[in-house]
């Protein structure tokens, strides 16, 4: 069996997270790819690790160099501006 931890590192204010030896969760669901060893909050909802950036579970396709959040769950990079997870806003910049 397999004991769950509570990740502290730079997301310890967040309870939502919990890792086993392989993997990451957030309430419960299982982030694809995610490494607990190098995954850090962002922001309230957005974390990265090695791998991705993240909106809660979800998988962000974003330039991971030029990543930075705006605010209010909008965030950009060189090419795009996001809002959660819904994916770039044509026409913003």
């Amino acid at each position: 069996m397999t004991a769950f931890e509570q990740i502290i590192k730079d997301i310890e204010e967040n309870k939502s997270f919990a890792t086993d030896s392989a993997n990451v969760y957030y309430w419960c669901s299982k982030l694809e790819n995610g490494d607990p060893e190098t995954l850090v909050q962002i922001d309230n909802d957005f974390f990265k690790d090695k791998n991705n950036v993240y909106y809660q579970v979800n998988i962000l396709n974003v330039d991971m160099e030029s990543f930075e959040v705006l605010g209010g769950g909008y965030a950009r990079d060189k090419d795009n501006v996001y809002f959660r997870y819904d994916g770039a806003l044509p026409g913003a910049d």
